[in-house]
């Protein structure tokens, strides 16, 4: 109580639980959006069906410092090791949505650029190989079922062959992604699908968490 954390903690938690919570939240997304005619609602913006979130503008200083650690990785421990290393720049939702909807995205050329400073890594640039619908509605995950051809680029460069052969899976649930809470709208949820193969009930991980061998997907989950 002294220190003010009990009241910091409490305000948080009757933030969570105010009466109706979601529902004002929603009445003020849908007031925002439809009355005062805003393009985003707490960063989060809806274009051509795909909930987004607004990311600009592109911060140089992590980028910069990320190259600077990645370097450091190499020097430290692939340097005279390794004589294939490549990487891939992974674009955001709002690189396929963004311009169209009349939004800021980050400039993912600039990215591209200064990765290419690290002149030991081949780049593999695979935004020609997604498009939006790649992507989850709700969610900044990709759908696994539409990937095949990102991994087959990735297993190309790797030298790797990539099976193309599966089932898919749908969970009996329906998916609700990150920014279906995050921009309180009356987003309508969607169907989470895996691909399973025939063998892969065999196929373990290594958990360290749990320092044991686990399947490679978790159902109860």
């Amino acid at each position: 109580i002294l220190s003010g954390k009990f009241m910091t903690d409490f305000e948080s938690y009757t933030q969570d639980q105010f009466p109706l919570r979601d529902h004002f939240r929603q009445l003020k997304a849908v007031f925002s959006y439809d009355v005062l005619h805003k393009l985003d609602n707490n960063g989060i913006y809806i274009a051509d069906g795909y909930a987004a979130k607004m990311e600009y503008p592109l911060s140089e200083k992590s980028l910069n410092g990320a190259v600077t650690k990645f370097q450091k990785i190499y020097d430290l421990y692939l340097k005279d090791r390794c004589d294939n290393v490549l990487f891939a720049v992974v674009p955001d939702k709002g690189y396929y949505v963004a311009e169209e909807g009349g939004y800021l995205s980050m400039d993912y050329d600039r990215i591209s650029e200064t990765m290419a400073q690290l002149s030991w890594a081949q780049h593999i640039d695979i935004r020609d190989l997604l498009t939006a619908e790649d992507y989850y509605f709700t969610d900044t995950h990709w759908r696994q079922e539409k990937l095949i051809p990102v991994a087959q680029a990735l297993g190309d460069a790797m030298g790797v062959p990539v099976r193309t052969e599966y089932e898919i899976e749908k969970a009996w649930w329906d998916f609700k992604g990150v920014y279906h809470g995050q921009a309180a709208l009356p987003v309508p949820s969607e169907d989470l699908n895996w691909l399973t193969w025939e063998g892969m009930e065999d196929v373990t991980v290594y958990s360290h968490d749990s320092g044991t061998e686990v399947p490679l997907y978790n159902r109860d989950k």
